[in-house]
């Protein structure tokens, strides 16, 4: 369910109020700390990292290859999968960028506040499970490092798992890439994380995903 609105203003109010950088009036960036009140999350960005531009994102989106025998089929797919809410990274993503470099993408879904919706709803296991296997179909060498498992973060229900798949795409030499997925349920809506890093290129190519997620906190 999240910490409640009361204690997530209490915990981020002075950080809010001393905001060195006003992307609008819901959210606040102070000394590498994000805080969205609309979306009720807040994270500590790792120190020097960048947050993308939606419409950069959505053309590297269009130039990621897929392991799709239809190439038709491979472009439907990439032009419904929805863009995150917000994405990170270590370096500035561009679709003219010619390397790969480790990032975080956030997504959300809403439901209609009603009990019925709530209750149709899968489990988080099964939601993830079923994430997994989609992954599968469409990634190319996805292998599964650490299977679904059940946990919590910010007070809130989570689920995760561990893959590395061969991340293709029209402008980058294939490369290897940890996926750590983890996916939030917060009341009527849910939160899904994909954490991307490359330990195949280097210890530059990594990131303390723990220390992240463990900075995660859900309204």
């Amino acid at each position: 369910m999240g910490i409640g609105r009361r204690e997530f203003i209490r915990l981020f109010g002075a950080g809010i109020a001393a905001a060195s950088t006003n992307l609008s009036s819901a959210i606040a960036i102070h000394n590498n700390e994000y805080i969205n009140r609309r979306l009720g999350i807040a994270f500590h960005k790792p120190a020097g990292w960048f947050f993308a531009n939606v419409q950069e994102m959505g053309q590297i989106k269009a130039g990621q290859i897929l392991a799709l025998e239809d190439s038709h089929l491979a472009e439907y797919v990439v032009e419904s999968t929805e863009l995150p809410i917000l994405s990170i990274s270590k370096e500035p993503m561009s679709s003219k960028s010619d390397r790969f470099t480790p990032g975080v993408n956030i997504y959300l879904e809403r439901l209609n506040d009603t009990r019925s919706m709530v209750s149709c709803r899968p489990s988080l296991v099964d939601s993830i499970q079923e994430d997994v296997s989609f992954c599968e179909s469409i990634l190319r060498d996805f292998r599964l490092v650490s299977s679904p498992s059940k946990m919590f973060l910010s007070r809130c229900d989570a689920a995760r798992y561990e893959a590395s798949f061969m991340f293709e795409h029209k402008n980058l030499k294939p490369t290897r890439v940890r996926m750590i997925s983890v996916a939030i349920e917060q009341g009527i809506a849910s939160y899904s994380l994909r954490l991307y890093d490359s330990p195949w290129l280097g210890n530059d190519m990594t990131f303390d995903y723990t220390s992240f997620l463990d900075s995660v906190t859900i309204m």
